[in-house]
């Protein structure tokens, strides 16, 4: 169903690909990045590894707010007063783990930039509002709800379901995480455009392409297109079967990767560039 014209685009979503920053793992640090407070147990890392010198280090974690600000506060530090916090919002908590006069004290101690002094801060922070119609869980659910309505066995379990992972709306969601989910299941359901943009798919097409080229065999490509992102032999009969248990299932991974609380972690002031004359 694809020709050739189509290579480029699927380059450039391999590209795409290979430059997503964020990835889950582990809430590592390197070894210059002492923080003002430490990192909420079982936090994961958001902040890509290389960041300037004052700038704070991001995490997800899978407890809600009001238990993260709990584990802040006040063992390391106080909660903003009015004003006292450069950014506020109705959906964050800040904890001045240092205040600026204990910055400004620092700072003159080491013979640094005075004018640098701001407090150091831990930002708790969490969706204000449920996330757009488009993204992974709410495509989900739409699929589920086209389940129910095919096959009326599944009411009462559509209505459990969409209680339990109500959540997800106002979760932290790692997009390529996310993007995969949707893809695997789209493609166990038979839907044949979730198959043609599955990541893994298109870097095992461009790989062989590569492959290909390299060895001068050009007129395979149409064969090779015809391999990867021809429509499933058996999706129609996938698009017809029910697939409530299927999509319901990708809710669970889909909560697998998904977090509810936002951290924003200030460097120690020990990490700031502190120097009066600053190379930008």
């Amino acid at each position: 169903m694809a020709t050739c014209h189509r290579i480029p685009v699927l380059f450039a979503k391999a590209a795409l690909l290979a430059a997503v920053l964020t990835t889950l793992g582990a809430a590592t640090l390197r070894a210059e990045e002492k923080l003002i407070a430490p990192v909420y147990q079982g936090a994961v890392r958001l902040s890509p590894v290389q960041l300037k010198n004052m700038a704070p280090v991001e995490f997800a974690a899978k407890d809600a707010h009001d238990k993260v600000a709990e584990f802040y506060i006040p063992k390391y530090g106080h909660l903003a007063l009015e004003g006292e916090a450069e950014r506020s919002a109705s959906n964050m908590t800040t904890a001045i783990i240092m205040t600026e006069n204990q910055i400004l004290k620092y700072i003159l101690s080491v013979k640094g930039n005075y004018t640098e002094s701001r407090p150091a801060v831990v930002e708790i922070e969490w969706k204000a509002r449920p996330t757009a119609s488009d993204n992974a869980v709410n495509r989900v659910l739409r699929e589920l709800k086209s389940q129910a309505r095919r096959f009326k066995t599944h009411d009462a379990e559509l209505a459990e379901i969409e209680a339990k992972y109500a959540f997800l709306k106002s979760s932290y969601l790692f997009e390529d995480k996310a993007k995969e989910i949707i893809l695997r299941y789209g493609r166990e359901a038979g839907i044949a455009m979730q198959f043609v943009s599955d990541p893994k798919v298109t870097k095992d097409y461009v790989d062989e392409v590569k492959k290909l080229a390299q060895e001068g065999r050009n007129s395979e490509l149409a064969d090779l297109q015809q391999k990867y992102f021809s429509e499933l032999p058996d999706a129609e009969k996938r698009r017809k079967a029910d697939n409530f248990g299927l999509w319901t299932k990708a809710l669970g991974d889909l909560a697998a990767v998904s977090y509810l609380t936002k951290l924003t972690i200030d460097k120690h002031p020990s990490q700031w560039d502190l120097s009066w004359e600053k190379k930008h």
